[in-house]
């Protein structure tokens, strides 16, 4: 009996390190509601939803549901990307309808300023619309981000050329700020 009880606790202290030891890195997620019927028709943003990486190059996942999501009614959406860095390494990814559809940009800026921004190459940034779902996808790998911070904030934008809606809430106002470093998820207030 000694020996089953012994062998039992061994195996399970052994189980219990693989499993501790195999954990997978964690993300930061965070979402956020927005106001229906505060945007142009076609481009009226619903929710605004961000994960922000373990670290590794999973980068910054953002999720956009619209209502009735129109990509004609939509001339540009931009994505901010605030680094809390004060010194001009935030970043904005524009989205531009274009005649040969639509123009995908990184670009690394002051936001809110009259600084254009420097053009970020990044041929693996992907973003998808799928107006049959009401729903835009951009994914933007870590290696694509100069200056990779741990925290950051979200914003977006969606604009028809006469108007335009922003989440979350009001014009200029941010998400929570998601703090994610290598194999941990930590959030700051």
């Amino acid at each position: 009996m000694r020996r089953s009880w012994s062998s039992a606790a061994v195996g399970l202290l052994a189980a219990t390190l693989v499993v501790a030891t195999a954990a997978p890195a964690s993300a930061e997620h965070w979402s956020r509601t927005d106001r229906v019927g505060d945007g142009f028709a076609g481009g009226d943003i619903r929710r605004l939803t961000a994960v922000n990486g373990d670290g590794g190059e999973d980068g910054l996942m953002v999720n956009v549901r619209v209502a009735r999501l129109d990509g004609h009614q939509i001339k540009r959406a931009v994505l901010m990307i605030d680094t809390n860095r004060r010194d001009g390494t935030d970043y904005m990814v524009i989205s531009r309808r274009t005649g040969q559809g639509r123009q995908l940009v990184l670009k690394r800026a002051e936001l809110f300023s009259d600084d254009p921004g420097v053009r970020v190459p990044c041929r693996v940034m992907h973003t998808k619309w799928s107006p049959r779902e009401d729903k835009i996808w951009i994914r933007i790998p870590r290696s694509c981000l100069s200056a990779p911070s741990e925290t950051l904030r979200v914003g977006y934008t969606t604009e028809s050329g006469h108007d335009s809606d922003w989440a979350p809430g009001a014009h200029g106002t941010f998400g929570r700020w998601l703090t994610t470093g290598p194999g941990q998820a930590r959030s700051r207030g």
